[in-house]
């Protein structure tokens, strides 16, 4: 380390000219970091049920996308009303465009707006080839069509013949596949984790966005261009102005940039119709039901549709014959209606499916800001859906980072210039501290790793800890400025910076292995936070060893007159920092058996505490009590029965055994099962949907609609029957109706069963909720007649964030143990002393022990954020530890007496080992602005880890060595120890 610093030293500007310049390209990447808090983000790719649920998707699309929507009247309004269903119908127009997509409608009003505004496309996006499941309609399915809804002279065995021959041509087309050999051979079995899946599910824009040359624009006003735009678009300009947040009066001329988002969103807006990205819709006004004859079941409006529109009801009479055809099914029932406990309908249902993308982050901005538009009189809404969740949870980590930053710096230039009382104790450590954190950060932006609810911890984490390694090494320098001026500025520098190096250094590298150790951690994101704040653990170490010193060389020493000057002066702070240390001191050194035994007694009592922990994943935890999130949540369970799917998927065990009456009423059973009061009040499932129900309504509409027949029929070739009579829309030309997707496979073997979990009774739906939820069906399920010997498979988002936690726990455990054991061996080597490194382990693991406890007495769950709480508290926390030990080991080597060594380690260290606990618990505590439940608890933990930790290093470190008469100085002369020569790389 010694000869780090010379180098520093020696050539001052190179260094800061090398430091500057990493800095500026490292801000690049900063501006490449993207959000993405997504569940998907934090699953490790080969967990068996992650890869289960993958594979549900290819199978049944991506339920995870389903966004549903309360629409209530507002106060002093009527639900059944021309004004409320007027405006219902123009939201479900804007967002039909997104389904249906009209290219030569879309393409014009691009061209007005670019027309309007006097720019040009100076690069036209390409054409992509269509992938995914969706196409354009090609001639091979034009053919196809024609087979469906031609003349019909061909008999039915020939067309079926027929249209499957040209089904897999079709196939070949789009996803390049190959045709079967025969046609009983058996399929790829995408539910087999030893099977390789290739194909590629997302669905992409027609073509590459265009890039538009603004250098000759024309000042257009908002006015003008809603004039060339038809009504439709004009919608969508309202849209673009309030996703962009664009304030104008709108005859006023926009600015270049203002325009410029106009047109971007625009060409957002064409790419994402392009492909569709709303695969289905389901609304009060749009909805459609089935109607039967003798010879056809078909899909019939509930309001009749005229053009592009649809006709509503004008009066009383007309409005309640459209409540009769929406009660006449009752899966409509908690999808598009709700009622009240006087059983009137007092609320609509709209639900959303979109097409299975990378990230949905872009396209949610202005779906949001479509449900927010229309989120006015004459109605209210609540929306929710896990893609409402990660939009919510990307933009508040956003938020928090914007409010984290500035306030951390704050926070910690206020603690310098308390210390330090100086332009350069100000000036260098801030840099530092900025510099070590945009290396980091830049790092992630250029290996292109998102931003997570976790890594946004890091910030204002590399800020507090870069802070306490400036906080020393400035203290180091005004601690031996008498020696700077007595030796000369370069070998007093060397003397100070090289002693207080190794300290941070052996801080920093302690510091590093406690976060690497979180790469034990199957949670994908925890993994990421503990390799980039272990990087930038080192970032802030070597930014600080080596920026301050050659900053220092280049500077004029400070007067002595400003510092007391004295041969026996060292910096001591402030009065109350200087008292608090010194009343520390006394009380350790005159009561040592007393601390003792309120250390042991206490540590009693929060290892009983820790029995209490419990783990927590799910989202809806996240977000405040009086959050949109939680409010929405909550009354989406009580009106339509919660947002939270789990999913279960049933097998018949062979290929078209999902049109089987014994398998279907096998389903409906086990949905009877579930839908008991006593399951509702205690798991909180509160609705399921299954295949069966398209069964029975199919089957009570070729009954002339009577409820009687809303059930499965008894024969299999009835039910064949109205599969092949039913002339639903199978956009993908699959074989399956669109609106069969979700429920069935291709093959018609397995049935997809969605059980909505929601809150009830204002009992939030948790981790602890899915769990019992999950083991209760793996234990009741086998128990029913089966009488075909069904398998199933329980999926979705919630097995996931069960999963989430038994990571979590487990990691927790694996990375507190490797940590432990880890610093207690670096310092034995770095020490060689069994004692020192003992005793290194006892401040922090008591820390870590109190902190648990107060978990679990207070409730607080184990999640995302706590799981790296151990790993703080020993990376961070052993910084402190090593710093007073390795100056009480410097004081025991001068020959002094060990109650005097201590007391002369309390006064030379004592002061630097608060100042740096002060900067990082008020850096941590930033993190209570948080507007995410479990960050705010994480500042408030870490900061109490800090203060525990600080407490640990000055009291309960000396007191058990001054009890046990530890000579932490004398070394071990084991020949491996001295082969091995950890030393070195101190020197």
């Amino acid at each position: 380390m010694r000869k780090w610093v010379e180098f520093n030293l020696r050539h001052p500007k190179v260094v800061l000219i090398a430091l500057i310049l990493i800095t500026i390209a490292s801000s690049f990447g900063v501006t490449r970091l993207q959000f993405d808090s997504s569940t998907d983000v934090l699953m490790p790719r080969s967990d068996p049920i992650y890869q289960m649920g993958e594979r549900a998707k290819l199978s049944f699309s991506d339920s995870q996308t389903f966004i549903i929507s309360s629409i209530e009247a507002s106060e002093g309004k009527n639900l059944f009303s021309g004004e409320v269903f007027s405006h219902i119908r123009e939201m479900v127009l804007e967002l039909r465009e997104y389904h249906e997509f009209d290219k030569a409608v879309e393409d014009q009003r691009l061209t007005k707006i670019i027309n309007a505004g006097g720019v040009s496309i100076s690069v036209p996006g390409k054409s992509v080839q269509i992938s995914g499941g969706r196409t354009e309609k090609s001639s091979l399915e034009a053919e196809l069509d024609a087979e469906f809804f031609g003349s019909g002279s061909e008999s039915g065995t020939e067309k079926s013949q027929k249209v499957s021959n040209l089904e897999a041509d079709l196939d070949k087309e789009i996803l390049g596949l190959q045709t079967r050999a025969s046609e009983n051979e058996e399929q790829l079995d995408i539910w087999d984790l030893n099977t390789v899946i290739t194909e590629e599910r997302y669905e992409t824009p027609l073509r590459e966005r265009n890039l538009y040359d603004y250098s000759n624009y024309s000042g257009v006003s908002i006015a003008k261009i809603r004039a060339s735009l038809d009504v439709s678009a004009g919608k969508v300009l309202d849209t673009v102005i309030l996703r962009h947040g664009i304030e104008t009066d709108e005859q006023l001329p926009l600015s270049k940039s203002e325009f410029q988002k106009i047109l971007e969103g625009f060409e957002d807006i064409y790419l994402f119709k392009s492909f569709q990205i709303i695969r289905n819709i389901i609304d009060p006004v749009s909805g459609e039901d089935i109607r039967g004859t003798k010879t056809e079941l078909k899909p019939v409006g509930l309001l009749e549709k005229v053009g592009n529109t649809w006709k509503l009801p004008q009066n009383e009479r007309e409005f309640e014959e459209y409540r009769r055809r929406l009660v006449l099914n009752p899966a409509y029932e908690s999808t598009l209606f709700a009622r009240n406990s006087d059983a009137e309908i007092s609320s609509l249902g709209m639900s959303v499916i979109f097409r299975l993308q990378r990230k949905y982050d872009r396209f949610m901005e202005y779906f949001w800001a479509i449900m927010q538009k229309y989120n006015q009189r004459p109605v209210v809404m609540n929306t929710m859906g896990t893609l409402v969740f990660n939009k919510f949870m990307n933009d508040f980590s956003q938020n928090d980072l914007r409010t984290f930053m500035p306030l951390v710096i704050l926070i910690v230039v206020i603690t310098f210039f308390l210390n330090f009382h100086s332009g350069r104790g100000l000036v260098l450590p801030t840099l530092t501290v900025i510099f070590a954190m945009l290396w980091t950060v830049g790092l992630m932006g250029l290996w292109g790793i998102k931003m997570t609810i976790m890594t946004t911890i890091l910030p204002p984490l590399l800020i507090a800890i870069g802070s306490s390694y400036s906080i020393h090494i400035f203290n180091q320098y005004l601690s031996d400025l008498h020696l700077l001026h007595e030796e000369g500025q370069r070998e007093g520098l060397l003397d100070a910076m090289s002693h207080i190096s190794t300290t941070v250094f052996l801080a920093g590298f302690t510091t590093f292995i406690g976060f690497m150790t979180l790469m034990v951690n199957q949670v994908t994101a925890l993994r990421e936070f503990g390799i980039f704040s272990a990087i930038g653990t080192l970032f802030s170490m070597f930014v600080a060893i080596s920026l301050i010193p050659s900053a220092l060389m280049l500077l004029k020493l400070l007067p002595l007159k400003e510092k007391q000057a004295n041969q026996e002066h060292h910096h001591e702070g402030n009065w109350l920092v200087k008292n608090i240390v010194r009343g520390l001191s006394y009380f350790m050194l005159n009561f040592p058996k007393l601390i003792a035994v309120i250390v042991v007694i206490s540590l009693g009592i929060a290892a009983f505490g820790v029995s209490k922990l419990t783990t927590e994943t799910s989202p809806s935890t996240y977000f405040k009590p009086d959050s949109y999130i939680r409010k929405a949540s909550s009354h989406i369970g009580k009106v339509f029965n919660g947002s939270m799917l789990l999913n279960v998927v049933f097998d018949s065990g062979r290929k078209g055994g999902a049109r089987d009456p014994e398998f279907l009423r096998y389903i409906e059973d086990v949905r009877t099962f579930i839908a008991k009061p006593e399951h509702r009040e205690k798991y909180n499932m509160l609705h399921t949907t299954s295949f069966g129900d398209f069964i029975k309504r199919l089957h009570m509409a070729m009954n002339a609609d009577d409820p009687a027949y809303y059930t499965i029929p008894d024969s299999e070739i009835t039910v064949r029957d109205y599969l092949e009579i039913f002339s639903g829309e199978d956009d993908n030309a699959d074989g399956r109706a669109d609106a069969f997707e979700p429920v069935v496979d291709k093959d018609y073997r397995r049935i997809n069963m969605s059980i909505r979990l929601g809150e009830l009774d204002g009992r939030l739906v948790g981790t602890a909720m899915f769990r019992a939820a999950r083991d209760y069906l793996s234990e009741q399920l086998p128990l029913m007649p089966n009488p075909g010997g069904y398998t199933h498979k329980i999926l979705g988002e919630p097995m996931n964030l069960i999963t989430l936690g038994d990571y979590i726990v487990s990691g927790q455990i694996q990375s507190l143990i490797l940590s432990v054991i880890i610093v207690g061996l670096i310092v034995f080597l770095l020490f060689r002393n069994l004692l020192a490194g003992i005793a290194a382990l006892i401040p922090i693991s008591a820390s870590v022990l109190l902190v648990f406890g107060i978990m679990g007495y207070a409730g607080i769950p184990l999640d995302m954020a706590k799981a790296i709480l151990s790993s703080i508290a020993i990376g961070i926390g052993v910084d402190d530890t090593i710093h007073f030990m390795n100056t009480l080991r410097k004081q025991l080597q001068s020959g002094v007496s060990l109650r005097e060594a201590i007391r002369m380690t309390h006064r030379l260290a004592g002061v630097a080992i608060v100042y740096t606990s002060i900067a990082l618990i008020f850096g941590f505590a930033v993190l209570m602005f948080s507007s995410f439940t479990p960050i705010f608890h994480f500042g408030f933990l870490v900061s109490l880890v800090m203060i525990a930790t600080t407490f640990a290093a000055l009291l309960i470190l000396p007191t058990v060595i001054y009890l046990g008469n530890w000579q932490i100085h004398e070394e071990l002369n084991w020949k491996i120890l001295q082969k091995l020569n950890f030393r070195r790389f101190l020197e």
